[in-house]
């Protein structure tokens, strides 16, 4: 038997060349090139310091800002088909709510915030596989793209938090938010 992720995958393919391929499509495809180019060329960028170090990664590597931004959409689409075909629950949220209205937003226009909300939603699955310091490095991860992962992560496991893990998540938060900001 063929595994669902398979499918899902292929069904993915078109939608992944039409955001890599898109050329400067995207009302803030130009907002973040340029800021790309603000970052490589060592102008102080007002972002989050997750961005800079991915972009400051991939100059080091000798990628120009077309390829970064791509790249980083790419994997948002990538990434995406990981943690949604783990279990027909999450694909049906992936089919009717994320694809539908956030996919391309989130790859196209808001690729910091489409990182940060799926590192979130991963940081929220690992929670729930009480999985608590994979879950506290996915949400750094998460705060240090942008810091509206802080709110996905919350909505999402608001009400299956433990007493417990609320006071280290906390920790990390706080600490991560200090770091970064």
């Amino acid at each position: 038997m063929i595994p669902a992720i398979f499918f899902f995958s292929i069904g993915m393919i078109p939608a992944f060349f039409i955001i890599v391929l898109r050329g400067n499509v995207g009302t803030d495809t130009a907002v973040y090139l340029q800021m790309v180019l603000d970052i490589l060329s060592g102008m102080e960028v007002d972002t989050e310091y997750g961005f800079v170090l991915v972009v400051k990664f991939f100059d080091f590597l000798g990628f120009n800002s077309h390829f970064i931004v791509n790249f980083i959409s790419g994997f948002v689409v990538i990434y995406s088909v990981f943690i949604f075909s783990s279990s027909r629950e999450k694909f049906c949220v992936f089919v009717m709510l994320i694809f539908p209205y956030f996919l391309y937003d989130m790859s196209m226009n808001g690729i910091r915030y489409g990182v940060s909300f799926l590192l979130a939603f991963h940081a929220a699955i690992a929670y729930k596989n009480k999985d608590i310091v994979f879950t506290c490095f996915l949400i750094v991860l998460s705060i240090a793209m942008q810091m509206s992962g802080i709110l996905v992560f919350v909505l999402l496991l608001l009400p299956s938090f433990r007493k417990r893990d609320v006071f280290i998540i906390t920790i990390f938060i706080s600490i991560s938010v200090t770091f970064f900001y």
